[in-house]
Formats: structure tokens, sequence, C-alpha cells
């Protein structure tokens, strides 16, 4: 096998190492990320369906609809 030819292996080999490390990473990190969004979604949820009934009845079902949509596209938005 030439010098070349040796090389161009050795290249290719650190080049598909680094192709496996990339796609490796991605897909942890998409997976965290969507977990971690699950988790403050699920979290805050849980924090509108136990609060006070007082404020739903004095709180437009608009305005919290509208609240939580906005402050969950902010958190993936953060996470994104």
């Amino acid at each position: 096998v030439s010098e070349l030819g040796y090389n161009a292996g050795v290249y290719l080999a650190a080049a598909g190492g680094m192709g496996a490390v990339l796609v490796v990473t991605t897909v942890a990190f998409s997976s965290a990320t969507a977990q971690a969004g699950k988790s403050l979604h699920d979290h805050a949820l849980e924090r509108l369906f136990h609060a006070p009934l007082d404020w739903f009845e004095a709180t437009p079902s608009g305005r919290i609809l509208s609240r939580f949509g906005s402050d969950m596209a902010a958190v993936d938005n953060t996470l994104a």
C-alpha cells in the first residue's frame, strides 16, 4: 500500500469517526432538550391545574391559554 493510500485511509477513518460522533451528540442533545421541554411543560401544567378556583373565575380562559402558550414557546425557543 502506498503512502498516499495509507494517508487517505487514515483521513477517511478520522472523518468517519467525527461523523459518527456528530450524529451521536446530535441525537443525545435532541433527546435531552425534548425531555427537558416535556418536563417543564408537565410541571407548568400541573401548577396551572392546582391554581385556586377563584383565580380561574377571575381570569379569562383566553388569557390563561395565551400566557401558557407564550411561556411554552419561550421555553421551546430557549431550548432549541
